[in-house]
């Protein structure tokens, strides 16, 4: 039996029906669609490229970019080919693929805003600083009020410690935006106000940023040795053996939860960023993890928690009494509190608020000032260690490690 050859209209209907079908959100029949299309019209770079989209669209984003890069190789002339092909290996985190990709669709369409500004993201997270720099200077001479490229340029240049130009950019972020939490929250840490706490969003948005890289960046690259030495100090106290419910506040990826997980029965970490949940979930060491803001889920979980650790955590608050208080008000008899500052040095004769605002948008807080919420909350110096937190510009940050008990 002779099979009959496909005719050009048969296929001209069959991709239309794929498209309509993709555009219905129906991706697993679109995508089988488009595969048999690609089968019979290898040569077909629409084709290839719209099967890619559909990928994309099902979050199967290496499939997605290698659909893209096929199209890219028949027709290199059509830069969504390039960009798409960019925003998934974006996705993969391979970001100097991405980058080369968004590099050859920059070719075909220079000063595209959308393809500069995601050529500056990538390099932002491969860290070639200089590189974004460049990119989102040359987008924002395009698009002055570009406000994600304003807000990525001030993060940098922040990072690199030219704090006058970080301050002027929030500044400019402000005045086209002035409900724009982050800018608004940096911009006072720059100015020198004092505000008690940063807003919940800037932080979640911070570490949902930071997570794919946070234990790399932090343990490689700078050094971070807060968990390890939270440890050493608290098995140089007067610790339990074994704790019945150990609370790990901010846990970020569980970077605190490894070396705590073995003294407890019941481990539970609260983090405002999901995405950092998600990482220490992978880990497999808590019992319960929940993504919420640490004092509310501590005046809403049950009491008795016995334990409570925080590496790194109080950098992010500045006044910390009603954190103290609430620990040791809703805590069993006998808890237990283990935690980093960084060190504030107070200066002159009084001893002001005990806590100062940074530039770096992180707080420090004094020996004393720690040592008199724990005595107001009923708690008492177990053992102490003033130390340095990790590395930041090629200098030490200076803090203080405490571990507290009940009276």
């Amino acid at each position: 039996m002779v099979q009959e050859k496909t005719t050009p209209e048969d296929l001209q209907h069959r991709y239309a029906r794929a498209v309509s079908l993709h555009e219905q959100g129906e991706l697993a029949r679109a995508i089988a669609l488009y595969e048999e299309l690609v089968r019979e019209v290898p040569d077909g770079d629409l084709i290839h490229y719209n099967l890619g989209l559909a990928y994309y669209d099902h979050q199967q984003y290496g499939r997605a970019g290698s659909c893209f890069s096929r199209a890219a190789a028949i027709n290199d002339q059509e830069a969504d080919y390039w960009y798409n092909l960019g925003l998934s290996r974006k996705q993969e985190e391979r970001y100097p693929e991405a980058v080369s990709a968004y590099g050859r669709a920059l070719r075909l369409r220079p000063d595209d805003r959308e393809t500069l500004y995601n050529l500056g993201c990538c390099c932002k997270d491969c860290g070639a600083l200089d590189h974004a720099v460049e990119v989102y200077e040359h987008l924002l001479e395009l698009d002055p009020g570009y406000i994600p490229a304003l807000n990525n340029l001030a993060y940098i240049v922040h990072l690199q410690g030219d704090l006058r130009r970080a301050e002027s950019l929030y500044q400019a972020i402000l005045e086209s935006a002035p409900e724009h939490i982050n800018a608004g929250y940096m911009a006072a840490a720059l100015g020198g106000e004092q505000p008690a706490a940063p807003p919940q969003a800037y932080v979640r948005d911070l570490f949902d940023s930071y997570s794919q890289d946070f234990e790399g960046n932090l343990v490689e690259d700078l050094a971070y040795q807060v968990p390890e030495r939270l440890w050493q100090l608290f098995n140089q106290g007067p610790r339990r053996e074994r704790y019945d419910y150990l609370l790990d506040l901010g846990c970020g990826t569980g970077l605190c939860g490894v070396h705590f997980r073995p003294c407890c029965h019941y481990l539970e970490g609260v983090d405002l960023s999901g995405r950092m949940i998600a990482r220490a979930r992978e880990k497999g060491l808590y019992d319960s993890l929940v993504e919420g803001e640490l004092l509310s889920h501590l005046q809403r979980t049950t009491p008795g928690f016995d334990l409570v650790i925080a590496g790194d955590v109080c950098i992010y608050l500045g006044d910390l009494a009603p954190l103290m208080a609430t620990i040791a008000a809703r805590g069993s008899r006998e808890v237990q509190f283990c935690f980093s500052v960084e060190a504030f040095q107070v200066k002159g004769q009084g001893k002001g608020q005990g806590w100062e605002l940074r530039p770096s948008g992180r707080y420090g807080h004094s020996y004393d000032y720690i040592l008199d919420l724990a005595r107001q909350s009923g708690l008492s110096l177990c053992g102490f260690e003033q130390t340095w937190l990790r590395q930041e510009r090629g200098k030490a940050i200076d803090g203080f490690l405490f571990f507290l008990g009940r009276a």
